[in-house]
């Protein structure tokens, strides 16, 4: 009997892990779209910025746009350095749940886990394999997508502050 309660704790405590686990690549995902909305935020700012200052003069004002152009290259360069980093952590949290947790469960959450990943691959033995690498893929597709979505915005940015005619 005391067998019996101390693994339904073990078991208690791997499925808490495996909600941790599930919960962080929730938040880390959430990350990289917020944190490329905000900077995609912080470049459109500097269009409004050199608008409002009118750095259109000589000058001063002038040297105004190459400082906020190397401020927009500095978002950019930035903001794909913090996504590379989530999709490090990602990838980190992916293979532990799948290789760590998962296989700590209990029988009938395995083979209930098993199923559903088996069809999702068709019925292929090499499922977990191919998941990690497809999660893997995707992830990078995501940062990819994400880092040049800023890049293109920090290249408009400039295009904006200098070759935009003036009204």
């Amino acid at each position: 009997m005391e067998a019996q309660a101390q693994k339904e704790s073990v078991f208690a405590d791997f499925r808490m892990e495996y909600q941790s686990a599930v919960n962080d690549i929730e938040h880390v995902k959430s990350r990289q779209w917020a944190i490329t909305y905000y900077l995609l935020l912080l470049l459109a700012a500097i269009i409004g910025f050199s608008k409002a200052m009118d750095l259109s003069q000589q000058g001063l004002f002038y040297w105004g746009k190459w400082v906020l152009s190397v401020i927009a290259i500095l978002i950019a360069y930035i903001g794909g350095w913090f996504l590379l980093k989530f999709q490090g952590a990602l990838g980190r949290y992916r293979t532990h749940l799948t290789n760590d947790i998962v296989p700590n469960l209990s029988k009938e959450f395995q083979e209930y886990y098993e199923e559903v990943m088996k069809k999702r691959y068709n019925g292929d033995p090499t499922w977990k394999e191919k998941h990690l690498s497809g999660k893997e893929k995707e992830t990078k597709i995501h940062t990819l997508v994400f880092s040049l979505m800023l890049w293109v915005s920090a290249f408009f940015v400039i295009w904006c502050l200098f070759l935009m005619p003036d009204p």
